[in-house]
This record gives structure tokens, sequence and C-alpha cells, in this order.
């Protein structure tokens, strides 16, 4: 893939951000709540995609949360209770830069991609589908993060030429990285795939 250039990338940023913005205003004036999780390995673009997000985003109404490694009292708790307090209230929007999902073995690159499909297959719902974005090339996967939440969505003023959907080669559904997987989650969902 052709690398992209600043000026496209900068022009291309700016007007989702400003899609950003509308949809930040239709949320607070209709009360609605949202929450973004972040999940990927070290160094997958994981803050830079979200600086991009809430770059120009009125800070009282859209909030990122990255929590430090649990306490000893946290980590009698479950994975997710820490998270609880900082979930949005009406009007507001939050992003998880990591979540209560992250439980991987960072140094074990096999077991957490493991640990990654299993959870995309036990958490990934209808409601609260994860999407799965190569970042290969950040630039291209901060405007197709962007991209992907706004063609989700039907506020008003919405321009399609913008808030298009993405780019098919750099975003996937969640289910269809583990359908295609040739690791042990994978394996047990087609069995006949290990047949000789």
């Amino acid at each position: 893939m052709i690398k992209m250039a600043h000026t496209t990338y900068e022009d291309e940023k700016s007007a989702l951000q400003v899609e950003l913005l509308k949809v930040q205003h239709w949320v607070q004036d209709t009360g609605q709540k949202f929450v973004l999780l972040f999940e990927g390995r070290d160094a997958a673009g994981k803050g830079g995609t979200i600086k991009r997000f809430t770059e120009h985003l009125n800070p009282r109404a859209a909030r990122v949360v990255a929590l430090n490694k649990p306490t000893d009292e946290e980590r009698g708790q479950w994975f997710f209770q820490r998270y609880v307090k900082h979930l949005p209230t009406a009007g507001e929007m939050v992003l998880y830069d990591r979540s209560w999902y992250n439980r991987a073995s960072f140094d074990k690159w096999d077991d957490y991609t493991e640990a990654k499909e299993a959870m995309f297959f036990y958490t990934d719902t209808a409601d609260a589908p994860w999407t799965v974005i190569r970042s290969n090339d950040k630039k291209r996967a901060r405007l197709t993060c962007m991209r992907h939440f706004l063609s989700q969505l039907d506020y008003p003023d919405k321009d399609p030429s913008v808030a298009r959907p993405p780019d098919p080669k750099i975003y996937h559904q969640a289910e269809a990285i583990v359908h295609s997987s040739d690791h042990v989650l994978a394996a047990s969902l087609h069995p006949q795939r290990n047949k000789t």
C-alpha cells in the first residue's frame, strides 16, 4: 500500500473531526451514552487514534480512561469492576485505552493472539461488536477508525462523503478474524480444518 501523503491525511482527519463534533453535539442534545474500547498490542496505535478522536471534542463530554495496573485490592475484584465508575453519563462519550478484557501474557505473542481471539468469540455481540483495524499504517488506521464510528451513526447534518464506510482492506469485523485463524480457538470452532 502506498504511503499516505501528509496533506491528504491532515485534510481527511480534519473533515472527520468536524463530523465527530457533530456527533458530540447530537449525543449531548439527545442524552445518549457511548463507550469506545480500544484494545491492541503495545505500539498498535491505540493512544494515537484516541488522541485524534478527541483532539477537538469538548473534554467535559468526552473522556479518555487509561487506568494503571490494578492495585492489590483491585486484583481481588472482577476485572471490569474498576471500570464501572468511569462509564458515561447521559450526553457523554468515554474512550477506554484498554479495558477489562485486556488480561493477556504481553511477552507471549501466540498466547496473546489466542486470548484476543477468545475475547472476540465470547464478547462480540450484535449490540456491542468488535471491529478490527489493521494498524500497519498508523495514519490510515486512525482515519479508518473514525470513519467506521461515524458511518454507523445517523446524526444530524451528516456528510456521507466524509462519514462513509471504511476501506475493507483495513477494517474487519472480529467474527471474520476469528473464523479465519489457525490458532487453537479457531481450530476448536472448525475441527474439520485440522483433518488431512
